[in-house]
């Protein structure tokens, strides 16, 4: 569809090719989400109750 969309400045072949290479573009992304996961981790590890914490509306 976006090949066929005269508002975007790409080819069919120049969109696969940059969704091709979609993991060139994640930068750090997935080291962070690593560095989260243990740092939630360590909180849940030390706090087990706020499991048990159910979210509500702040305001």
């Amino acid at each position: 569809r976006l090949g066929d969309d005269g508002r975007v400045p790409l080819s069919e072949v120049e969109i696969d090719d940059i969704l091709s290479r979609s993991a060139d573009f994640i930068g750090l992304a997935g080291p962070q989400v690593d560095t989260f996961s243990r740092q939630v981790d360590e909180l849940v590890g030390r706090h087990p109750e706020a499991e048990n914490i159910v979210k509500s509306r702040l305001l």
